[in-house]
């Protein structure tokens, strides 16, 4: 178990649990359940795995292998009944001999029907195509005929007089600023959008991040370690050290979420 591997280790190197909670911040409560293997006195498997992977690193073991070992040990492996089922359900299963499509045998005589079918098929089609060729040449001569009359008469038009521009700083007589630009309005403020949350860790402490949905941070911070994220709509965090870490939502200062050895979590979302 991933409990014996990590006591043996403490026992070798002569700590106690208060030792290990005084370095990592983990509760002695969770670190004895781990050691124990008491998996239910534990906040979930998410933050026993950052407990497991805090307690090895302190240790100079593998982190990663006993994170994993714990998996294995939560997966439960199946029982000799479920083997046996799974087997019957094999050995029952039939292989079903694929059908043969048939296919049809045509004779000389229908195949001559056939060809004489698609040949005045392709003869109708031609007749057709000939037809619309035809109809599509005598519209355009009578859009050509009909356009040319209706620009020789456009021709006789007054051609529309453009008033030129005002030059800005040069006003027509008896006009004003006001006047002349009776429909502006003032820039609204460009209102800060998204969440981003910045932390500043003060003591060792296991943390994940979801930002819309997805989570994008999740280990073992340092001492000393600063760190931010930015989401579209929320960000949630959770700490397995609260009082190790000071937050910031949007400049506005948070603080601490909890106390030092406190699990807790909190989402911010876009306001």
């Amino acid at each position: 178990m991933v409990g014996e591997v990590l006591r043996a280790e403490r026992d070798r190197r002569q700590l106690t649990i208060h030792d290990i909670e005084e370095a990592t911040s983990i509760r002695a409560l969770y670190i004895e359940s781990i050691e124990n293997g008491n998996y239910e006195k534990l906040p979930g498997d998410v933050y026993t795995k950052g407990f497991i992977k805090n307690y090895a690193t302190f240790l100079n073991l593998d982190a990663e292998s006993l994170v994993k070992q714990f998996v294995e040990e939560r997966t439960p492996a199946p029982t000799a009944e479920e083997i046996i089922a799974g087997e019957k359900d094999s050995s029952n299963k039939k292989v079903e001999k694929p059908q043969e499509v048939p296919t049809e045998k045509i004779d000389p005589p229908k195949l001559r029907r056939r060809r004489s079918h698609s040949d005045s098929d392709s003869v109708s089609s031609k007749l057709v195509a000939a037809v619309v060729l035809i109809a599509a040449i005598a519209g355009g001569a009578w859009y050509f005929f009909t356009s040319s009359d209706g620009e020789i008469a456009d021709n006789n038009a007054k051609p529309k007089i453009e008033q030129p521009a005002v030059e800005e700083g040069i006003l027509p007589p008896g006009q004003t600023i006001e006047e002349q630009k009776p429909n502006a309005v003032a820039a609204a403020p460009n209102n800060q959008s998204g969440v981003n949350i910045q932390a500043k860790f003060s003591g060792d402490c296991w943390t994940e991040v979801t930002v819309d949905g997805v989570v994008v941070y999740e280990d073992v911070a340092s001492a000393g370690q600063t760190l931010s994220w930015t989401g579209k709509n929320d960000v949630t965090v959770r700490v397995g050290n609260a009082g190790a870490v000071d937050l910031t939502e949007n400049g506005r200062h948070v603080g601490a979420l909890g106390a030092i050895g406190e699990v807790t979590e909190r989402t911010f979302r876009k306001s």
